[in-house]
């Protein structure tokens, strides 16, 4: 344990300090709660231990003392490891520690591990989580929540200063169910969008044209607004959400769509473009890197600079290719 003393003064312990948990340690520095963090790799806490969070060698030690340790880890498995595997955070929990599950692992996961941390008196909860505005560098967060009703008036002052809004979703899995919906609404409207600034592009309309007629219209999206003009149509496919967590998350979808018996005819083909696009090496891209086999397809490229009318009736400049 070093920089900034035991952990056992900590309030919040963090697993994972990629770009979420860097995003959550900063705001949990700014609202002075201390904060004792663990990741696989120390050099991806560098900028938390830097404002003053408390690095662990192992999950165990993130637990001891912790009111909360909240997970940010890539995976089902890597969630399970960082809790039940040795040194695990569930060696240093108390009967007080509440876990906060914000990876995006399913809702059967997620209740599995509720279960089992149940059996030895730590609570679980889900806290998925969208990205709801502002830009790349300070975005603007949405927890889905999924809890006992009698616990989330105590956790929630924890998750309001981690989050921008807080949508309590019902027992645990709920919050997991919300943004799966979510996330197959998200992945799958940036095909179609993709697909159909193609079609704009190539009938001879100038990009620009297209997401002004969108953003005017009854086609306006978020999606258009704030991440594919953060990311595609600047030429930029550095992540964010990377393409391989997006096809995974699209895979849980579809798995619980199975589950209940639900056709997803309108997603399945979005779903195989995103397994291509992992075949093609690009899974540590953005996940928006998926519209480069649309673009490849069409022949066209999605790069804009941006829309200016200046009443004239002159036509606005091509896109940049």
């Amino acid at each position: 344990m070093s920089n900034g003393g035991p952990a056992g003064a900590a309030d919040l312990g963090l697993i994972g300090c990629g770009l979420v948990g860097r995003h959550f340690g900063s705001r949990a520095a700014r609202a002075g709660i201390r904060l004792v963090v663990h990741d696989s790799s120390r050099d991806k806490a560098a900028r938390l231990l830097a404002d003053g969070a408390v690095w662990a060698d192992t999950p165990a030690e993130v637990a001891h003392g912790a009111n909360a340790v909240v997970l940010c880890l890539p995976s089902p498995d890597a969630s399970h490891s960082a809790i039940f595997g040795p040194n695990g955070l569930l060696e240093g929990a108390s009967a007080r520690t509440v876990v906060v599950e914000t990876s995006t692992v399913g809702p059967a996961a997620v209740r599995r591990m509720a279960d089992q941390l149940a059996g030895h008196s730590v609570e679980l909860i889900d806290a998925a989580l969208s990205r709801a505005g502002g830009d790349a560098a300070s975005p603007q967060i949405t927890l889905y929540v999924g809890c006992r009703p009698r616990t989330y008036p105590a956790i929630r002052p924890v998750l309001s200063a981690l989050a921008d809004t807080l949508l309590y979703c019902g027992p645990v899995g709920c919050g997991q169910v919300a943004k799966l919906v979510n996330n197959l609404v998200t992945q799958t409207h940036i095909v179609l969008l993709g697909e159909a600034l193609a079609v704009g592009v190539k009938a001879g309309l100038p990009l620009e044209t297209l997401t002004a007629a969108l953003a005017a219209g009854t086609g306006q999206s978020r999606a258009c607004d704030l991440l594919l003009a953060e990311s595609v149509f600047r030429g930029d496919f550095r992540p964010g959400l990377k393409l391989a967590h997006a096809r995974k998350d699209l895979r849980l979808a579809n798995d619980l769509a199975r589950e209940l018996g639900v056709p997803l005819d309108a997603s399945a083909d979005a779903i195989a473009l995103y397994d291509r696009a992992e075949g093609e090496g690009w899974g540590q891209e953005t996940a928006h890197a998926v519209l480069r086999l649309i673009e490849a397809r069409a022949g066209v490229s999605l790069r804009l600079a941006p829309y200016r009318d200046d009443g004239s009736g002159s036509e606005p400049p091509g896109p940049a290719r």
